[in-house]
């Protein structure tokens, strides 16, 4: 029944599908197990190899893991896509470098970004936190009794800039700092991209700095984007510390969306200056009814606190 089901996965949507996937990611058996890998291999239809992927992942079949690292390497470029992400629950981080490898010979910008994301994944499952990015460093900056030969191609150093944001390890973050005063301009972007992508708010300055400072609109906007989502990440702060620094992103502001993000963020920090913030945007155009909502979200988060 396991290409019957693939074959029905790919070619229904609705409930068909929903009962065709829930039925191949739960037949119990060895032997469903073993079908999915021979079909992985042996189905003619890339819809539907889509399909054994997904079960593959879904199924925690470590015996796919093989299958599935050369399919998200070489395969079609959907093929690829869906063995990355099956890849997050089969692979580990012992996988990372071979990963890399294969990230480091894509070309299609969708697919490094879905290996970037798994590798990403996968880091986190290491207990040490400042020894999630080291794979990915000794690629960037060899340690000086290595023997390992350090990537020179810039797009390529640029993939592995990327995949550190998507890691977050605090330890990669000089070698960061100091590929941003870079001249060349692929390197910028894709640093000043890693930074604002980062899963913790250990670099909010650094990210505040690049929406201050920057030449190029995209990086004022990716990085004010990723201080105002850093603020919410910051566990030690009180309201009022909290509001002061979004005023300093909603100065920075010059389109509608980064101001409705800014007032997205204050009823998380509910207190006098929030309520003041987002009523001094109650006039402005493009954000009127974002305002309001923040205004009687505080309100009324003011009241329960008064209750309380």
């Amino acid at each position: 029944t396991v290409p019957l089901l693939a074959e029905r996965a790919a070619g229904s949507r609705g409930r068909e599908q929903l009962a065709a996937r829930a039925s191949l990611w739960t037949l119990p058996g060895k032997e469903v197990d073993e079908a999915i890998l021979f079909w992985l291999v042996a189905s003619p239809s890339d819809p539907a190899k889509n399909e054994l992927v997904q079960a593959a992942g879904e199924r925690r079949i470590a015996s796919a893991k093989n299958i599935l690292m050369a399919m998200a390497g070489s395969g079609p470029l959907n093929n690829s896509l869906e063995a990355a992400k099956a890849l997050r629950a089969i692979a580990s981080p012992g996988d990372i470098p071979a990963l890399l490898g294969f990230l480091l010979g894509m070309s299609e910008e969708t697919a490094q970004e879905e290996m970037e994301n798994t590798i990403g994944a996968l880091a986190q499952k290491i207990s040490d936190p400042y020894a999630r990015g080291d794979d990915v460093q000794g690629l960037l900056a060899p340690a000086p009794d290595s023997k390992s030969v350090p990537v020179t191609d810039i797009p390529k150093r640029c993939l592995l800039y990327r995949t550190l944001g998507k890691i977050g390890d605090d330890s990669s973050l000089p070698l960061l700092r100091e590929a941003l005063t870079s001249p060349d301009v692929q390197t910028k972007d894709a640093v000043s991209r890693a930074l604002a992508d980062w899963p913790n708010p250990t670099p909010r300055e650094d990210v505040l700095e690049i929406a201050q400072n920057s030449k190029d609109l995209t990086h004022q906007v990716l990085a004010l984007r990723g201080f105002v989502r850093m603020i919410g990440l910051e566990e030690h702060q009180s309201p009022e510390a909290a509001v002061r620094s979004l005023k300093m992103a909603l100065d920075l502001a010059t389109r509608p969306d980064e101001k409705k993000l800014v007032l997205g963020a204050l009823p998380g920090f509910a207190c006098p200056e929030a309520l003041a913030l987002a009523e001094s945007l109650l006039a402005v155009d493009g954000v009127r009814e974002e305002a309001q909502a923040a205004v009687a979200a505080i309100k009324e988060s003011l009241g329960r606190q008064k209750m309380n």
